[in-house]
């Protein structure tokens, strides 16, 4: 058998190491194990069904949790690495959708679990139901169209994709850890009304990883699933019965949600099963992080991890290992592997500014000593598997995304940008609205949507950034620049760049102000329907101030057209797809407002002439 170069992934799995082709078929129960007491770094691993496709075999065999971030279902694995070869890979279809992940709308339930006397998920292509073994555990349905199970994903997907963004906090998961996040994983924490979180970080976790912690450090919601799936998995291994995952998406809003899957079909239904989600667009709980290492003198527990002892920690050497063993570190050194993929699964917090501690401010939280490095040893093998072990060098490896520079969403020549005050309350007749359309139109159509902050000020309404007006035009502090009796709020404007059939249009929402209904939103094009830079875009926006309305007669750019588009409620029993289509051939249709239908005044278009 040949494979193509650099069809394989970067690391060897010493635990899926077999001869042939296999695939990846299932993630089961963890294997039965009892945890030594007093010692919170249990080796738990996964039980992983593995088919062969040269040949009718399968094998199980157990997998280290650790490991979780960088498998998944359905994965090919040729002598233990992950393999992309064209020919073996499963025939998926892919899907994009918008999905609520509200706990009204989730549903957990078995693999044999029935709905009006019918499996809920069919019976293999034999129709003979599956055996109840260490393979049929628990599934996530999600609602739409009326059917509560309209989506199908296994468990240990949503372990996978939504927790195991990393090898320690999926460990922490299952040792007990996430119960006491303060001791474990950070502390601190804490949320401004402006968008900036901080919070210090325990020192066995890595700084890649903050981003992703943040969602559980400032979300009460997210914490209390990651700590049930803790308990329930905990439950379910002490009563000696298969130890099955059960948990739900740590996130409890709409997301577009893009995925894998098989269709299935049931009685009068089409289902989707699932089988990888491969990004969400769910918004993250700050904008900007800052964090710090543990500096208090909380003494450290005894290092059953197998760190060294009196303080001192492992060299670090950068070079990833070749290969993950399945056998604990024998703690010579440590190196890590930074996997790009998982910063993908959540585009939105690739926006969050990490800002991490100064390295020279590190300090151990012993007592006696501060940590001393020990020169770093390189070490081809390394292992996720907690405990420190004997043999031959194994290094201790961590596993994590990347720390990422904020990306610069910026275009040339748009001024940097300062938080300010608004009130981001929603109005589901005006900008909510909005957003709503302009994220189904993502979701549904062909064309691309990105929001444009050329102002000064800006703030955000969820995960979407908004131009924040200045709190004077002109020299005055004019009423209509704020949403409050008290002028404390600022009033704010979104500006969507919505890109069809490679023709530019622009929404341009006003907010509203509370109980009142305004002309709010204004449709804007050049006369070619090319790129508008952001210059012309804020004399646009000024326009409106200086009128004190929705209108872009003060302009002063004669080469753009523009239009209005009038709220309107969607028809009764239009689909979701449906009212994105019609919103977006009013976009591309919007006619130019009478009189003249230009950016700036009368005069302006005579002097131009």
């Amino acid at each position: 058998m040949i494979i193509r170069e650099g069809a394989l992934g970067a690391v060897r799995h010493e635990s899926l190491a077999l001869g042939g082709v296999w695939r990846i078929a299932a993630f089961g129960a963890t294997a039965p194990h009892t945890p030594s007491p007093g010692n919170i770094s249990s080796d738990v691993r996964f039980l992983v069904k593995l088919r062969n496709l040269e040949k009718n075999q399968s094998k199980i065999v157990q997998v280290p949790v650790g490991e979780m971030p960088l498998l998944y279902h359905e994965a090919v694995v040729v002598d233990g690495y992950i393999s992309q070869e064209e020919r073996f890979q499963p025939k998926l279809r892919q899907g994009n959708e918008l999905l609520d992940y509200a706990p009204s709308n989730l549903r957990i339930f078995r693999r044999l679990a029935t709905e009006n006397d019918q499996l809920i998920i069919p019976p293999s292509k034999t129709g003979t139901p599956p055996a109840d073994d260490d393979f049929n555990g628990y599934f996530l349905g999600i609602g739409q169209d009326g059917d509560p199970y309209s989506l199908i994903i296994p468990a240990a997907e949503v372990l996978r994709f939504f927790y195991a963004t990393s090898d320690s906090f999926t460990r922490a998961l299952f040792d007990g850890s996430i119960l006491d996040p303060h001791s474990n994983l950070f502390y601190n924490e804490k949320l401004d009304e402006d968008g900036t979180g901080s919070m210090m970080l325990r020192k066995r976790v890595r700084d890649a990883d903050a981003r992703y912690l943040s969602r559980f450090a400032f979300s009460p919601y997210a914490m209390k699933q990651a700590k049930s799936l803790h308990l329930l998995w905990t439950v379910r291994n002490a009563s000696g019965n298969p130890a099955f995952v059960s948990v739900v998406p740590p996130i409890d809003v709409e997301a577009e949600t893009e995925f894998l899957y098989r269709q299935i079909e049931t009685p009068g239904r089409t289902r989707k099963m699932i089988t990888r989600i491969l990004s969400c667009k769910c918004p993250p709980p700050c904008q900007r992080l800052l964090t710090g290492r543990e500096t208090d003198a909380k003494p450290d527990p005894s290092p059953t991890d197998g760190s060294s002892p009196n303080g001192a920690i492992e060299g670090h050497n950068d070079t990833p290992p070749d290969t993950l063993s399945d056998r604990p570190p024998t703690g010579e050194s440590s190196n890590s592997i930074e996997d790009p993929a998982i910063d993908e699964r959540f585009p939105a917090f690739n926006d969050v500014d990490v800002i991490p501690h100064s390295r020279e401010l590190v300090e151990d939280r012993s007592d006696t000593t501060k940590a001393r490095l020990l020169p770093p040893a390189p070490i081809s093998t390394g292992s996720v598997v907690p405990g420190k072990g004997t043999g031959g060098p194994v290094a201790r490896t961590g596993i994590s995304g990347a720390l990422r520079q904020k990306k610069d969403s910026r275009h040339p020549g748009d001024t940097p940008k300062k938080l300010a005050d608004i009130d981001a309350s929603p109005n589901d007749l005006g900008h909510s609205a909005v957003i709503q359309r302009l994220r189904w139109m993502e979701v549904y159509t062909q064309a691309s949507v990105c929001y444009r902050v050329v102002l000064v000020d800006l703030s955000t309404v969820g995960n979407i950034p908004v131009n924040v007006y200045p709190p004077e035009i002109n020299g005055r502090k004019k009423k209509w620049l704020y949403t409050d009796e008290d002028n404390t709020k600022r009033r704010f404007a979104i500006v969507a760049e919505i890109k069809y059939q490679e023709r530019y249009r622009y929404l341009l929402e006003l907010q509203q102000l509370p109980g009142k209904q305004q002309y709010s939103t204004i449709v804007f094009w050049g006369d070619q329907e090319g790129f508008i830079e952001s210059s012309d875009i804020a004399k646009l926006l000024l326009s409106c101030a200086i009128e004190s309305k929705a209108t872009l007669v003060a302009g002063e750019c004669p080469h753009i057209q523009w239009g209005r588009l009038i709220h309107s409620q969607a028809p009764e029993h239009e689909s979701n797809r449906e009212t994105a289509l019609r919103y977006l051939e009013r976009v591309v249709t919007a006619s130019p407002v009478f009189p003249n239908g230009r950016a700036c005044r009368v005069s302006e278009i005579a002097a131009a002439g």
